[in-house]
């Protein structure tokens, strides 16, 4: 094997382990699982509980660039085009996607390889943007709890469909 599948296999190994490490089925089934199981299929709820912070971190990082990616790629596009328009003198021959005709000159493989640069740059660092904001708000939250009175209840959010019923069974609160 070569540097570059040794490579490939490395980050598909870092990027699916998070996924594929441990799995739970939980004793509460979701409405989800309940209707799964309706149509014969396993009725499974992964649950992030058992993994250390650091790789829910990583996990949400990971979704979070490669959901971002298709926008990315679409801006890079867009800027690339319009940057190549501009530096071709607004040759129409280069204009952007909307304004493109028939005999539009395409990008080089360099100017993909650029455009792949950039979405991926632009991913990643919306992910570290979330990162960062995620962060902040934890510890927001702990310097709070730091300055409560003693014996103040912390009210932890839990999903309404936790409980044995469905979200149409959770007490309504009183006047």
């Amino acid at each position: 094997m070569n540097t570059k599948n040794i490579l490939l296999c490395m980050l598909l190994a870092v990027f699916l382990f998070p996924a594929a490490a441990q799995s739970g089925v939980s004793g509460q089934q979701s409405s989800v699982s309940r209707q799964s199981t309706d149509l014969g299929l396993p009725a499974t709820q992964f649950n992030m509980e058992g993994f250390p912070l650091w790789t829910r971190e990583l996990r949400r990082a990971e979704i979070v660039a490669f959901g971002t990616f298709p926008f990315t790629m679409f801006i890079a596009i867009t800027i690339m085009d319009s940057w190549r328009f501009y530096t071709h003198g607004w040759d129409m021959r280069y204009a952007p996607w909307p304004l493109k005709g028939a005999g539009a000159i395409d990008m080089s493989a360099d100017d993909h390889k650029r455009v792949m640069l950039y979405a991926a740059l632009g991913s990643f660092a919306l992910a570290f943007t979330d990162f960062v904001v995620v962060q902040i708000k934890r510890n927001g939250a702990r310097q709070r709890e730091k300055y409560l009175p003693p014996g103040t209840p912390i009210i932890v959010h839990t999903p309404l469909d936790a409980g044995n019923g469905d979200a149409g069974d959770a007490p309504v609160p009183g006047p």
